[in-house]
């Protein structure tokens, strides 16, 4: 948590920084591994869901700090010898992204990259549906990587393509339900307006 406020106090200090505020949204595919099983046993299929941002970007000549906060929905659909099941997590994410614009005339494009960490606050596994979703421990789940990412503005429209890869388990090691959920990945197509 200091770390998080140290990020958001660095962000905001500067009175002459160049501060640009959106929104974007748009669908998104997910695949996690069960690794409770070997790779060879399993089959990960992507499945589509849905992302919602809020961006705060602040400006230094052409480069750029990012902070995104959002609503993050994975869906992972999991195939192996004794079960085929479909799940879905909404997390809260918090991605932070450094990048640099490279501009012409009313359009720009953006190459970026950075780490991210999410919270789940929902799962719903085959209408099982768990709110503010904890570990055995009682801890809430977390789920942290690293993104990539390309963005093209056109005036004040904003396209966003990504890929990220998170490394928490979304669904901990359980003995009873032969699962252990984890090594997530994400492609997100994003669409936006920036103010």
């Amino acid at each position: 948590m200091k770390k998080l406020l140290i990020i958001l106090l660095l962000f905001s200090v500067s009175l002459h920084a160049n501060y640009e505020y959106s929104v974007k949204g748009g669908m998104n595919i997910s695949k996690a591994e069960n690794t409770y099983f070997s790779s060879s046993d399993n089959n990960y299929n992507f499945k589509s869901g849905f992302a919602l941002f809020f961006t705060f970007k602040k400006y230094s000549g052409n480069a750029y700090l990012d902070l995104d906060f959002g609503i993050n929905q994975k869906d992972v659909e999991i195939k192996n010898r004794l079960s085929h099941d479909s799940i879905s997590f909404y997390t809260l994410e918090l991605p932070l992204t450094i990048g640099y614009r490279f501009k012409h005339f009313n359009s720009s494009f953006s190459l970026y990259g950075g780490g991210y960490y999410s919270l789940v606050i929902l799962r719903n596994w085959g209408g099982d549906i768990t709110w503010g979703f904890r570990n055995s421990d009682n801890d809430f789940l977390i789920d942290a990587g690293f993104l990539l990412g390309f963005e093209y503005n056109y005036n004040n429209f904003i396209f966003d393509f990504r890929y990220q890869r998170g490394y928490g388990s979304l669904v901990p090691k359980d003995g009873d339900l032969l699962v252990h959920i984890t090594n997530n990945e994400q492609f997100l197509f994003l669409a936006g307006w920036k103010f």
